[in-house]
């Protein structure tokens, strides 16, 4: 009967956890540990946030992923690595990523690109041009595009 009553204190912490954001099972096994949870009760509990809906990879990944692009603006790379890291299965990452508008991601490349270019004074050094690239690298986008996006600014320079 303890044990029960346990398992129920910790079900309410948790789901009030979970409540609060979209969570992962990563965070929710650190707040488990946090809270010293009983190893025997890690299994039961979680499994009882998913059925009760509280916890689900797909709606967390799709959640992760919106808030990193959107205010962040951070790029693919960056967003599947971090998740990644928070354990999320390639599918669940994958799918969630699709999520992002091509368009508006270009979109979004290009206004980073504009605003740091503005920032260093131009692009015109190869420095600087180095510069940028970094910086659009460090913030996840694909080298591909990046150089994609340059030679379209050059061109429309030009």
């Amino acid at each position: 009967m303890e044990q029960n009553q346990e398992f129920w204190k910790f079900a309410i912490m948790l789901e009030r956890f979970c409540s609060y954001q979209e969570r992962c099972e990563l965070d929710v096994n650190t707040k488990m540990t946090k809270l010293n949870v009983p190893d025997d009760l890690h299994i039961a509990l979680l499994d009882h946030l998913k059925e009760q809906n509280m916890l689900n990879k797909l709606r967390y990944a799709i959640s992760f992923v919106n808030g990193k692009f959107k205010y962040k603006k951070w790029g693919k790379i960056k967003i599947y690595s971090a998740l990644a890291q928070k354990r999320l299965d390639r599918r669940s990452i994958e799918k969630a990523l699709m999520e992002i508008d091509d368009e508006e991601y270009k979109q979004t490349l290009i206004e980073l690109m504009d605003s740091k270019s503005e920032e260093i004074g131009g692009i015109e050094k190869d420095k600087d041009k180095k510069r940028l690239i970094n910086y659009l690298l460090q913030k996840g986008y694909e080298s591909n595009l990046i150089w994609g996006a340059l030679r379209e600014k050059e061109r429309n320079r030009g």
